[in-house]
């Protein structure tokens, strides 16, 4: 079976677990993306193998993005023929607006990428009571965790881009709600 792991940056590297197999076992690769080399990967990527997993890449050697057929052949001569896909996905940031209370007419807005951090930030448009220019950098509103925090800003809708430092590009939409009473 071949298992995805991830990597820092949506990167990825993969297993294969070998539990069902009789070692020593040989692996062999039928298909993969041109950029992959398997030697590049691993030190001994066709075996013989006798460990229960074999890992292809790491943290800091991510493997390319594509389609992976892997036959596997045990000591008894069973061959079984894995597939995976491994694709790029680009990371989904968390943005939210919220109001200060209260009957307040100003509120607060955090974005942040999971396992990233921003590092760059511009209101590219914001409702016509934000007194500042537009575009307003922002990026001094970046906490030292690559948090976006920005308080006391008016309510109503926001667009923000911002980068992380994995040097993806986001484009949000995020409202700074009006005060409900509960």
């Amino acid at each position: 079976e071949v298992q995805e792991i991830e990597a820092p940056c949506a990167e990825k590297f993969f297993s294969l677990s070998l539990k069902r197999y009789m070692g020593p076992y040989t692996v062999e690769f039928l298909n993969y993306p041109a950029e992959f080399n398997p030697e590049d990967y691993n030190t001994t990527p066709y075996g013989p193998f006798e460990a229960d997993s074999i890992q292809y890449g790491n943290v800091d050697n991510s493997v390319p993005f594509g389609e992976y057929v892997i036959k596997v052949t045990d000591a008894c001569g069973r061959e079984k023929i894995e597939s995976a896909t491994i694709e790029f996905e680009k990371p989904t940031p968390l943005v939210y607006g919220r109001n200060n209370g209260c009957f307040s007419e100003y509120g607060r807005i955090r974005a942040e990428v999971p396992e990233s951090m921003v590092v760059n930030a511009t209101i590219i448009d914001a409702p016509s009571t934000y007194t500042l220019s537009i575009p307003q950098n922002v990026t001094a509103n970046i906490s030292s965790s690559g948090i976006l925090l920005l308080y006391d800003i008016p309510i109503g809708d926001y667009t923000i881009e911002f980068t992380d430092d994995c040097g993806f590009n986001y484009v949000v939409n995020v409202e700074v709600p009006p005060f409900v009473e509960q």
